[in-house]
Order: C-alpha cells, then sequence, then structure tokens
C-alpha cells in the first residue's frame, strides 16, 4: 500500500511541474499578447475617470472614449513632432555626416 501512495505522489508532482512548465512556456510564446494586453487594461483604467465624467454631462460613451482617443493621438503625435527631428539631429552629428 505504501508504495502506490509514493508512486501516487510522484506522478501528482510530476504532473504539476509539467503544468507549471508548459504554463510558462506558452506565456513566453504569447508575451506580445500579453503585454498588449496589459497594456489595453492600463489605457482603460486611466480613461474610466474622464469617461464616467464625460458620460455625467450625458456624452454617449462611444463618443467619449472617441474622444479620449483623438487626445492620446494627438498627444502622441506631438509628442513625436518634438522628439523625432532632434533625435536625426544628434543621429547624423553623431554620424559625422553634418
Amino acid at each position: 500500500m505504501e508504495m502506490r501512495d509514493t508512486a501516487r505522489r510522484a506522478f501528482v508532482a510530476s504532473l504539476v511541474v509539467g503544468g507549471v512548465v508548459v504554463g510558462a512556456l506558452a506565456l513566453w510564446k504569447l508575451q506580445l499578447v500579453v503585454a498588449l494586453l496589459f497594456l489595453a487594461f492600463t489605457i482603460a483604467a486611466a480613461m474610466r475617470p474622464g469617461v464616467e465624467a464625460l458620460r455625467r454631462r450625458r456624452v454617449p460613451r462611444g463618443l467619449s472614449i472617441g474622444i479620449h482617443y483623438a487626445g492620446l493621438a494627438v498627444l502622441l503625435s506631438v509628442l513625436l513632432w518634438l522628439v523625432v527631428p532632434r533625435a536625426l539631429q544628434e543621429i547624423r552629428g553623431a554620424l559625422g555626416e553634418i
């Protein structure tokens, strides 16, 4: 009876370790998807107070989400507009093209 219990415990332990390894490998292969989901949840959590405030002012939820995304796009565009020319100038200077 003791041998059967030991074999069963070893089998269960092997299944658990194998499952953890397979799960870790799956997460490693899906790391881009997991990162994008994390980013999506973060953006949604950041937008929620503004969407709720616009909702109290009778702005439809879809429109308020669109307003937030448009604001995010404008902010990103302005940031790139300010940063990219200076970065290109620095790269050209480092390469000796100026």
